[in-house]
């Protein structure tokens, strides 16, 4: 409902623009006929106001029609500005609680390794938490990430410490069973809950030094998602010198990026730089499993120097 209504709004805003432009132009046509046939000033003034007249009406005229193209890209830009500097003179606790607004049923907290804390006794931990009300959600599961005994480019996500009440809606309990990155080839896989001998997803990603990108193929239903990042953000830089920050939204069929966030970054726990809280826009959806992975093991690398001796 809230992609068809932003859709609406969008087109609504183009309409309006070119309404405006049309009222634009008969205003201003019939204005400069009256204002050219009795206007007698001295002759350089005539021709000096004439000419102004004219530029002032060109850009009315012609702005409402190519206004809305240009409004709607600064219009995104200056309201994640917006966001981000009222989120600045909120209290820590409360920014860190309201993080995930109720437009995000799902919150992820990801828990990054200190640079003190054990490898094989500390995996990263993915946990969900679930809920129309920003701080007052449910955790039901959590996923732990490790890195493979004998390959370091594959790393897993694997389901842990579920806690789902036996009456529980289905939509609230856990699709993936196991997922496996695979970094040398930038691919995914995974198995499902229910059935994990054979996988249920496959897909590939890109998370380098590019805008963060996935394309996930449901292997049950045979759909495709693509999610892209909406601009480069900081996304796994290195050294990892910045927690992640990242909105990802769907690829449409004509490769333009959809009007809804379907995933976002929200903030780190103050005094706990190890800890990032992301939003998700659906509770039961591998493809956005898939970008968490992602994202906690760039949390990861994060959460390492942020802790370390060196660090500032």
């Amino acid at each position: 409902m809230s992609a068809a209504w932003a859709d609406i709004t969008t087109f609504a805003v183009y309409i309006y623009g070119f309404l405006l432009g049309l009222v634009n132009i008969a205003v201003w046509l019939r204005y400069i006929r009256r204002c050219f046939t009795s206007l007698r000033p001295l002759r350089k003034l005539k021709y000096l106001f004439r000419f102004l007249i004219v530029v002032l009406a060109v850009i009315m005229c012609l702005g409402p029609f190519f206004a809305p193209f240009i409004g709607l890209k600064i219009t995104q830009r200056v309201s994640g500005y917006a966001i981000y500097c009222a989120n600045t003179l909120i209290n820590p606790q409360t920014k860190w609680d309201r993080g995930c607004d109720s437009g995000f049923p799902v919150e992820v907290i990801l828990d990054g390794r200190s640079y003190y804390d054990s490898v094989k006794e500390n995996p990263l931990v993915a946990s969900f938490y679930f809920g129309t009300q920003p701080g007052r959600r449910t955790q039901y599961y959590t996923y732990g990430m490790t890195q493979d005994d004998n390959d370091t480019t594959i790393w897993h996500l694997r389901l842990s410490n579920v806690n789902i009440p036996p009456d529980l809606d289905p939509v609230y309990h856990p699709m993936a069973q196991d997922l496996s990155y695979r970094f040398a080839n930038h691919s995914v896989s995974a198995t499902c809950t229910t059935n994990t001998s054979v996988p249920c997803m496959e897909g590939s990603f890109s998370d380098g030094g590019n805008a963060l990108s996935l394309a996930i193929k449901d292997l049950g239903t045979g759909i495709v998602t693509k999610l892209r990042a909406l601009d480069k953000g900081v996304w796994a830089p290195v050294p990892a010198d910045d927690a992640p920050s990242v909105i990802l939204r769907e690829v449409q069929p004509d490769d333009s990026l959809g009007s809804i966030d379907v995933l976002r970054t929200a903030v780190t726990m103050q005094g706990d730089c190890t800890r990032l809280k992301i939003c998700l826009s659906g509770e039961r959806r591998i493809d956005l499993l898939a970008a968490v992975g992602l994202i906690l093991r760039a949390q990861g690398n994060y959460a390492y120097l942020c802790t370390s001796p060196n660090s500032i």
